[in-house]
């Protein structure tokens, strides 16, 4: 499809005919697009959305307010459609401050009937084009930076929590923690190796490294390495396996372990001394799906906040039984993961009677 089989969607905000028209006589003589155009003195929230128009004229002055004024108010529409602010006069100060606002640009209507539409229209779309990519990129790399720092921070808590039990503890004790110590330290650097990898802003993939696990001695590493933390947390901790059989799934063992992790340090945080915390794995009702799941006896989510748990521009965190900020960009991450590996998280809750959060994947 060329440009000129395309309908570029305008919408002209100004309360002047007359400014308008020469507009919409310079539009629509363009070579290059289509036109659909519509004129309003004073847009609705309804009317101003991406899913109408393609780019939007706003008059400098229009219904006694300025656009400064009306985009302070109306900020998020800078994100939904390139904006050119028209005006009577071309002020060098006003028109860097909006540039710096969010518009596109900034014309003199003394100078549309001379201004070549074609190019200033297909130059306006590309810098829109090219700034939401670049706003794209950065918001890619502070999502990054959490969930760096937030999986990062799980296994250094385990350090520093062994580490202040390892003087108190006899010879054989010792050595066995010093054996925890290695593996997880071994595991934020394979970690930290992995999410490194994740970081392609462009595509938000997150690659896979696919392998057989054996379920049963993957699980009970992971249960090794969190069990004398949680328990020194006066919660008691169990792995139940009962009802698992010599099973394997095909996964990015580093991403999976990640995942539990975090899951395991979320019912950490809700989970009032003396309460229980449950990692686990069973063969579902389809003999070929295998449920990994960690159950805990906390403070329970409601209703509202599990339907927005994995919305990454929902704001869920809160505070965890001894102040600590739960929820977070984890879950997010949990779940682009799992979702790569055609599953989901799911969780099943009641408030003050604590969560269960799991996930299905198929044997190998």
């Amino acid at each position: 499809m060329n440009n000129k089989e395309k309908t570029l969607r305008v919408l002209i905000i100004d309360d002047c005919k007359l400014d308008c028209a020469f507009l919409v006589e310079s539009l629509k003589k363009m070579n290059l697009f289509n036109t659909s155009i519509e004129i309003c003195d004073l847009p609705t929230k309804e009317k101003m959305s991406k899913e109408h128009f393609d780019i939007v004229f706003l008059d400098y002055a229009f219904q006694g307010i300025t656009a400064t004024d009306f985009l302070i108010v109306n900020k998020h529409l800078i994100n939904e459609f390139p904006i050119v602010i028209i005006s009577d006069c071309q002020s060098p100060v006003i028109g860097c401050n909006l540039l710096r606002f969010g518009v596109q640009d900034f014309i003199n209507k003394e100078s549309i009937m001379s201004t070549n539409f074609d190019i200033f229209i297909s130059n306006i779309l590309e810098r829109f084009k090219r700034d939401q990519h670049l706003k794209l990129l950065l918001h890619n790399t502070q999502t990054f930076t959490s969930i760096v720092s937030h999986d990062l921070r799980n296994p250094l808590s385990t350090i520093k929590s062994y580490l202040d039990i390892l003087l108190e503890e006899d010879p054989a004790t010792q050595e066995e923690i010093i054996g925890i110590l290695k593996n997880s330290v071994d595991s934020s650097l394979i970690m930290l190796d992995s999410l490194l990898s994740d970081l392609q802003l462009k595509s938000k993939e997150i690659v896979l490294d696919l392998h057989p696990v054996e379920v049963k001695d993957y699980l009970e590493n992971i249960a090794s390495e969190v069990k004398r933390l949680i328990e020194n947390k006066d919660l008691d901790f169990n792995l139940n396996l009962k009802e698992l059989e010599a099973k394997s799934v095909v996964i990015d063992e580093i991403k999976i372990k990640n995942v539990i992790l975090n899951l395991i340090n979320n019912s950490c945080k809700f989970t009032n001394a003396g309460g229980k915390i449950e990692l686990g794995a069973y063969i579902t009702g389809d003999n070929n799906i295998l449920r990994f799941y960690v159950k805990d006896t906390g403070l329970g989510i409601d209703e509202e906040t599990i339907q927005a748990l994995f919305d990454e521009n929902a704001n869920v965190s809160k505070d965890g039984v001894d102040g600590e900020r739960g929820f977070g960009i984890g879950l997010h991450y949990c779940q682009k993961v799992l979702k790569k590996h055609k599953s989901q998280m799911n969780v099943e809750s009641k408030k003050d009677l604590g969560s269960t959060f799991y996930f299905d994947l198929p044997t190998s």
